[in-house]
């Protein structure tokens, strides 16, 4: 579950993971230049204690973009125990990270690209493939859902029973 620089639909679902639903709690973030980072954390812990202290006073500025770029975001989330993601790095308009010509020492920093986005359409897909695998990195798929209806067109799959597992598949 990953909201725009929010995090309540994440601790919301994490209830359901007591009844034995998988989740893996994260937000996709949009920075000040338009472009998003897709955060995945591997405890519910951890995450909101990155959102209390990184983010909490961020988003009472601006809700929907934060004040810092794709850069500072992923130097900030490196610093804690999650998989760091580019999603639809092709995407329209500004939020595909790829728009930014990212430097080779910030693509060291990034785990993984969203190869597969419900929302992009043509080869935009296709070319977020081709580049993942040009730099080496791990894919992942999303619905990239902002209504019910959109949810569950793409999806990421891993043999794993734990988020531990799941995170380190990809």
């Amino acid at each position: 579950v990953t909201d725009h620089n929010h995090y309540e639909g994440a601790l919301q679902a994490d209830k359901l993971s007591r009844k034995g639903v998988f989740v893996i709690p994260g937000m996709e973030i949009t920075c000040h230049n338009g472009a998003h980072i897709l955060l995945h954390f591997y405890n519910i812990g951890e995450f909101k204690e990155f959102y209390q202290t990184q983010f909490k006073n961020r988003i009472k500025k601006n809700p929907w973009f934060i004040d810092l770029n794709h850069e500072e975001v992923v130097d900030l989330a490196s610093r804690y125990n999650c998989l760091i993601t580019a999603p639809h790095p092709f995407g329209p308009g500004l939020i595909g990270i790829k728009r930014f010509h990212p430097s080779p020492n910030l693509l060291k920093k990034i785990h993984a690209v969203e190869a597969i986005n419900g929302c992009c359409v043509g080869e935009m897909n296709t070319k977020a493939i081709a580049w993942g695998r040009s730099i080496n990195k791990g894919f992942t798929g999303g619905s990239d859902g902002h209504c019910l209806a959109e949810l569950g067109t793409s999806l990421t799959i891993c043999k794993a029973d734990t988020v531990e597992e799941f995170l380190n598949q990809i």
